[in-house]
């Protein structure tokens, strides 16, 4: 293998199935030669550890010792090396662009207060995440591990596996122990994650119940169990079981939802108003599920549409699912909402 003059500055692996204390001794030359880094771990998850004497164009010797699986394994040079910070979504199309931190604040007021999951920091696998395959599943987005697909208008974390974490740059402008709301979808019955700020848990596991389907997104209302600190952190979270796609968090508290703030409305006054049929047309394309409300804002139940449907197939399912006569806010699995007379 060729380090090069500037030489190899980490090495990483990937470890599963991790039985007891483990090691990954690396070794230039020969099975015995000199040792330039030693991983040791006790549990599943990606292992990294700095090198030294990694220069030039050596053979490579793993020894392994202790009872696991090695999923991948990769260097990384001092030329290739990227700092952990965070990812500013603007720089995509102007990279001049400037981007204020996601803030953790002790209310949630507008944009700033969300936090995308998908917008996890830059600085690659190791440092900013851990994704187990080497292949961005989803294929959007980004040009990375990470699993990431659509999600309506959007984008959404996808394809976890128990072990997995993303890390997420923040500034926190109120301390103490604050409420959260995260938005996932999981087709399981159950699953899990766990969140981290600077490494420290502040949260236990979240049980998160299965929302029926991967396209079809809830939310789930928390408290952090330890209180925070002002100032730039680092939020972590964590996978704890598989198959969670996880769309955004925010900290705080909120009048109404955070769903309805994150949407632009108070759950009782839609975004989109009663308008063209093409606009209306163009609302109900989106396969998933549509929340129905009243016009006070109170939940009445959903139905199913598929891809391509129409103003009148919305109506029609609404009428099929027993919705008499009357006004309805009716809300698209891309979160947009729609005021809706349905007649006799």
């Amino acid at each position: 293998m060729e380090f090069g003059d500037a030489g190899a500055e980490s090495f990483s692996a990937s470890v599963l199935s991790v039985k007891k204390a483990s090691s990954i001794t690396v070794r230039l030359d020969k099975v015995d030669g000199e040792i330039v880094g030693k991983a040791e771990f006790s549990a599943d998850g990606l292992v990294t550890v700095p090198l030294t004497g990694a220069v030039g164009k050596h053979d490579v010797f793993f020894v392994f010792a202790g009872d696991f699986e090695a999923d991948y394994w990769e260097f990384e040079d001092s030329k290739t090396s990227i700092p952990q910070g965070p990812f500013c979504k603007a720089k995509l199309g102007d990279p001049e662009a400037k981007c204020d931190l996601p803030v953790v604040g002790a209310k949630i007021e507008g944009t700033a207060n969300f936090i995308d999951f998908e917008n996890y920091d830059v600085g690659g696998a190791g440092k900013a995440y851990y994704d187990m395959d080497t292949k961005n599943q989803g294929g959007e987005y980004r040009e990375d591990r990470v699993d990431i697909v659509k999600n309506g208008d959007g984008f959404a974390v996808g394809y976890t596996q128990k072990g997995e974490w993303l890390e997420y740059t923040v500034n926190v402008q109120a301390g103490g122990k604050l409420p959260f709301e995260l938005s996932y979808a999981s087709g399981m019955d159950n699953t899990g994650v766990q969140l981290f700020m600077d490494d420290e848990p502040i949260t236990d596991t979240l049980a998160l119940t299965g929302t029926g389907e991967f396209d079809t997104y809830g939310t789930f209302k928390g408290t952090t169990t330890k209180e925070l600190t002002k100032g730039e952190h680092v939020l972590k979270v964590m996978v704890t079981s598989d198959y969670v796609n996880l769309d955004w968090i925010a900290f705080g508290e909120s009048e109404g939802s955070a769903e309805d703030i994150r949407n632009g409305t108070t759950g009782i006054v839609p975004k989109i108003a009663a308008g063209a049929a093409g606009m209306a047309n163009a609302f109900a394309r989106a396969a998933g599920s549509y929340r129905v409300f009243d016009l006070m804002g109170s939940e009445l139940g959903n139905i199913r549409l598929n891809a391509g449907a129409t103003l009148t197939d919305l109506k029609a399912g609404l009428k099929t699912a027993g919705f008499g006569s009357g006004v309805y806010v009716v809300r698209n699995p891309a979160g947009k909402t729609l005021k809706l007379q349905v007649g006799e």
